[in-house]
């Protein structure tokens, strides 16, 4: 069993909701379709550090070190998972489905089909289960991935991340060569999707908050080749990709497939998220 000494829950939270501990707990077992042999483990996964510091806990006692390790969990689970679904395709290729793969809204998304919000250990301040940002849920996703895997293995985790990879092709599709420019526009211009690559410290944007990609050209080649026009994207006044076509339109398209990767890997790389 765990030394995890698992937070009380607040009465008044428990209230709120109609729900006990147990029933609580039963019912995120269901909705994850594991029945865990450590449910101070599952506790610990729902339970965000607004709980902990309402109740005056060690914020160790929040679920912030389990998203850190399902974090890192996730991306080998969807990199093995790509690497064995698409057996030809180059490390490029790869990367961009990896990254519609685990992006904010793409675990959002997945944690409201599963229902967790409204199963969370929140302070009595919190939101409102249903109005909980994508990246409060992505977050709590993550947790319970990494307690999926530590209660039951790297076996059952994979079998339980694989239920959400039934609808990758649709997610994968929102990245169809065409899409690279809006997507990167959506990315960087919705404050709940943007990297943290691109905040300042005290959250605040390095270059005046200017979050619309800029496209340049920075290098010409020989007429009608691939290199023909090379193009740099910058997003705030930083440059976060660069790629190169034929023609301005399919370089600017290159260059911004380029960022999606490139801030797909920072944020991979990420140990904790805001």
């Amino acid at each position: 069993m765990s030394a995890f000494a698992a937070p009380t829950p607040s009465p008044e939270r428990e209230a709120d909701l109609g729900l006990g501990d147990a029933e609580r707990l039963a019912l995120a077992e269901a909705a994850l379709g594991v029945v865990f042999r450590d449910r101070a483990l599952l506790r610990r996964a729902l339970t965000h550090r607004s709980h902990v510091n309402e109740l005056g806990r060690d914020p160790q006692d929040s679920n912030e070190r389990l998203e850190f390790l399902g974090d890192a969990l996730l991306g080998f689970l969807v990199a093995d998972w790509l690497h064995a679904r698409f057996a030809l395709l180059p490390e490029g290729e790869l990367t961009a489905r990896r990254v519609a793969l685990i992006r904010t809204d793409t675990l959002a998304r997945w944690s409201r089909q599963l229902g967790l919000g409204p199963l969370l250990y929140l302070s009595r301040g919190e939101t409102a289960p249903e109005e909980l940002s994508d990246r409060v849920l992505a977050n709590a996703f993550e947790a319970a991935l990494a307690a999926i895997h530590l209660d039951a293995g790297l076996d059952t985790a994979r079998a339980f991340l694989s239920g959400r990879l039934i609808e990758a092709d649709a997610i994968i599709a929102r990245l169809a060569p065409g899409n690279y420019k809006g997507r990167l526009q959506e990315l960087v211009q919705d404050p709940a999707q943007r990297p943290r690559l691109l905040d300042g410290d005290p959250g605040l944007p390095v270059g005046g908050g200017r979050f619309t990609p800029a496209y340049e050209i920075v290098a010409r080649g020989t007429p009608a080749t691939e290199g023909a026009f090379t193009v740099e994207v910058r997003v705030d006044g930083r440059a976060i990709g660069i790629g190169a076509g034929s023609n301005k339109r399919l370089a600017e398209q290159a260059a911004a497939r380029d960022a999606l990767a490139n801030l797909g890997r920072h944020e991979a790389d990420q140990a904790e998220y805001g």
